[in-house]
């Protein structure tokens, strides 16, 4: 027999049932993938500002929008996943010699255009995951030896993502990454050997139902899927942000591989070899694989089995190690890592590895809780015509607590961390502001004001302890109130919930000043423990604490018109020697420094109304 006679034919390729049928899902995915994009296109609007609110109303306002959006998103990895075991599918069937050398062509064409696709998808919600995926894709890109910058330029339409970015991704999207899929899709099954044609016997009338059968399956499972997780936030994070360079970015599933491969090297070269040279020599011999029966007569399908299996087991087993990498520590482990710090014992590479991993999971953490804030933001307001970043530009709960870390967390703490999450590095010097001045948070001052939550690290510029007075105050009332223990707890109670009111309500009490006792005072059921509390510190606190700028003693406190409240707060951080706060002499003159000429008026409320409005109050 000749080596000519010894190839295969087209026909004597192998027609396995396994191929045929993840053909026929594949087709069925990439049809699903076209209805569903067609239906999105009416609604998307690819700019950067209007990007992310289109796929919010998509999301959470059009009808069925989140099942078709979820069946689109799923599809596309259902897709990638199909091609990735069909080519499986063709090595272990050695389907790849002869004719079958078109067919691998084309499984690999399919598996590329598939990814390109979803990585040109991926961008288009213009949400954070996107943003910042691409950043990191197309810095890999860069790495391309002579051309990688202008290979990014290309890309990108510029230095760093825009609307170019968009407009081009998209166009990439839905027309020329659609098209490119179509005739090699249509041609797999004619390579296979499997035209079409119409038969009259009822065994081969009846086997070609199994195709209807298996997609039919195939979008009942898909459609199973979307409905469970298609309303899910996660498929949607916060508008993209150049600013949030802390945004804890990693590529989707499928590219997890190649992220935690290049953490192996460290150094520019290795890192452009790992990057660049590897991935192309990889995908190079993939694409020669048909040669290997030729070039290696005997040992030719031994070697593609190794290869493969090599090449399967390592994208696994990174991949693996990425996600069990990302795995949030326990308490334990981190108090370990944390008490060597404060030992001052040089840590492991290991124990430096979890920090970063702890410092990772923080971050998701707070980029899940600004994810699900600006869907509700969008959802009370609307998407502002400035696009959807102004929706947390002006949200205290968002951006309140990193302007405390960038501004406030070097004296004080908010339940012990800088307001994000982060321990800061140096100590406090001041009061913890979680509660402020909620009827808990003034509760416990009034037990003990040295204690290092409130008063008890504040020092005077000659370092002695600040506030003495009110400790020695509290010291002395309960003092001579000893014999009755019952009322002075029962007054110091109500005055907390009094003030708590205060900073919800300023003045609402304030007619009570005429009254010297509550016996002829009208009684408003739940008001009679607030009016109590008012008319206590009228008879007590006025004494240091201003009210309207009046006061009855010799020592002038703080103003508490209004105290804790948004407006009071505001003067205090911008103005904390106000005539009204702490002054500019005295003998405890103000020694906060103040705000107004470091930070904008929006920025010094939106810190006022998150510590304000982040408060536990008691029921």
């Amino acid at each position: 027999m000749t080596a000519e006679e010894s190839k295969p034919s087209q026909q004597d390729q192998p027609k396995d049932p396994m191929l045929r049928a993840l053909r026929i899902s594949i087709g069925a995915m990439f049809l699903t993938l076209i209805a569903t994009g067609l239906l999105l296109m009416t609604v998307y609007n690819p700019s950067t500002a209007t990007a992310w609110g289109s796929v919010w109303y998509i999301q959470t306002q059009m009808t069925f929008g989140w099942l078709i959006r979820g069946m689109h998103y799923f599809a596309s990895d259902a897709i990638l996943v199909l091609a990735l075991i069909y080519s499986a599918g063709i090595v272990v069937k050695r389907a790849y010699r002869g004719w079958g050398s078109g067919i691998w062509g084309m499984s690999l064409g399919v598996v590329a255009i598939v990814l390109i696709a979803s990585l040109t998808g991926h961008l288009l919600p213009w949400d954070q995951d996107g943003y910042w995926g691409t950043i990191v894709r197309t810095n890999i890109l860069a790495r391309t030896p002579v051309i990688g910058d202008a290979l990014r330029q290309l890309v990108l339409g510029g230095s760093a993502p825009g609307n170019f970015t968009l407009a081009r991704f998209h166009m990439l999207h839905v027309i020329v990454l659609p098209l490119a899929l179509s005739p090699v899709l249509l041609w797999l099954p004619i390579f296979h050997g499997r035209v079409l044609s119409f038969r009259k016997t009822d065994a081969e009338k009846s086997a070609r139902t199994w195709p209807i059968t298996r997609i039919v399956v195939t979008l009942i499972g898909l459609s199973v899927i979307a409905v469970h997780y298609g309303a899910d936030w996660n498929l949607l994070a916060a508008p993209a942000d150049a600013s949030a360079v802390d945004y804890p970015a990693r590529p989707e599933w499928h590219s997890l591989f190649l992220f935690q491969w290049l953490k192996l090297f460290e150094t520019p070269t290795t890192e452009m070899i790992a990057s660049v040279f590897v991935p192309a020599a990889v995908a190079g011999l993939l694409f020669l694989l048909p040669l290997s029966d030729v070039l290696l007569p005997r040992r030719g399908r031994a070697v593609v089995v190794w290869f493969t299996t090599l090449l399967l087991a390592g994208a696994i087993g990174l991949t693996a190690d990425a996600l069990v990498s990302d795995l949030a520590p326990s308490a334990t482990e981190l108090a370990s890592v944390q008490a060597k710090i404060n030992e001052g014992v040089e840590l492991t590479s290991g124990e430096q590895r979890l920090l970063r991993t702890a410092q990772f999971n923080k971050q998701l953490r707070k980029a899940r809780t600004i994810s699900k804030r600006a869907a509700e933001l969008a959802s009370l307001h609307g998407i502002p015509p400035t696009g959807p970043l102004a929706l947390l530009e002006n949200d205290p709960r968002t951006r309140g607590p990193q302007l405390f870390a960038d501004n406030c967390a070097s004296c004080h703490r908010y339940g012990g961390h800088d307001g994000t999450g982060a321990i800061p590095n140096e100590s406090a010097t001041s009061s913890d502001l979680e509660g402020f001045a909620s009827r808990g948070w003034i509760r416990e001052l009034l037990e003990d004001p040295n204690d290092t939550k409130y008063f008890g690290l504040m020092k005077k510029p000659d370092t002695e302890p600040a506030h003495t007075k009110m400790a020695t105050w509290v010291k002395k009332f309960r003092a001579q109130n000893a014999g009755n223990q019952e009322a002075t707890e029962a007054n110091l109670a109500a005055v907390a919930h009094y003030l708590e009111s205060e900073s919800l309500t300023p003045g609402r009490f304030a007619e009570i000043d005429a009254y010297t006792d509550l016996t002829n005072y009208p009684s408003t059921g739940n008001d009679r423990t607030l009016q109590k509390g008012r008319l206590f510190f009228m008879q007590t606190c006025n004494e240091c604490h201003t009210y309207k700028g009046e006061y009855e003693g010799t020592t002038r406190a703080p103003e508490f018109l209004g105290y804790g409240s948004v407006e009071w707060l505001t003067l205090m951080i911008a103005q904390p020697d106000h005539s009204t706060r702490y002054r500019k002499s005295g003998k405890e003159p103000a020694q906060m420094p103040r705000f107004a000429e470091r930070l904008s008026e929006e920025e010094i409320t939106l810190i006022a109304r998150w510590i304000h409005d982040s408060r536990k109050l008691s029921p």
